[in-house]
């Protein structure tokens, strides 16, 4: 196997190899240098074995590996590591509230008239690019209070039934919560946009596929 490290610049090496001695204080790295797990799990205050964890569950997530085992991370992994931590850590309870809430609401929508939900998903989206840049004024902020996202995705994603049951719901909720932690393509783009545009389409996205699937499916399964 090669060496992943063979073309890297002495000075760049050099910062992304831990000191030879644990006694010795770390020097201060450079913006572009590699990481041990060690140092991304005590930056991040997450242990080793889970960030190994997610490399099985994240495939976005690879670190540069040598003889060992043993894990470099680039600057970027520890940016995507650290948008996991937070989307689980902290604002994860946050958004499975919010969906669950947004569930129940799409459901009730689903009793009234067949226009009612895409309605209500549409003013939902329309909602969140016109207010989120007035409520947030950081574009590459994405906090957790911003939940409009959220109760959007969720809506477009119970397009895809035929109409109300319990499977369908289930189905619903689990593939938009899979498509939003996963983020897989174009979702993936989408959340590394800023602003309203990056914080609104990619759930708006991911309710789109997840509703796509489902109209597939229901072509050759009655749910």
């Amino acid at each position: 196997m090669s060496d992943p490290f063979k073309d890297m610049p002495d000075e760049e090496l050099d910062d992304a190899q831990p000191p030879s001695d644990p006694a010795r204080p770390r020097a201060k790295k450079a913006p572009n240098a590699f990481c041990t797990i060690s140092e991304v799990a005590d930056e991040l205050h997450i242990p080793q074995h889970v960030l190994r964890f997610w490399e099985t569950k994240f495939p976005q997530i690879k670190p540069l590996k040598r003889g060992g085992g043993r894990r470099y991370y680039r600057p970027d992994d520890i940016l995507l590591l650290r948008r996991i931590s937070d989307l689980l850590y902290i604002q994860g309870y946050t958004i499975k509230g919010v969906q669950y809430v947004a569930l129940l609401v799409g459901a009730l929508l689903m009793l009234g008239p067949p226009w009612l939900l895409p309605l209500g998903a549409a003013l939902a989206a329309a909602a969140g690019y016109l207010v989120i840049p007035r409520a947030v004024t950081d574009p590459n902020a994405d906090p957790g209070w911003v939940v409009i996202d959220e109760v959007a995705g969720q809506w477009i994603a119970l397009l895809g039934l035929a109409g109300l049951s319990a499977g369908g719901l289930i189905l619903a909720f689990l593939g938009f919560r899979l498509i939003d932690i996963w983020k897989p393509g174009p979702v993936g783009w989408a959340d590394r946009q800023m602003g309203a545009f990056g914080i609104m389409t990619d759930d708006i996205l991911a309710g789109g596929s997840v509703a796509l699937t489902l109209y597939a499916a229901r072509q050759f399964i009655a749910f």
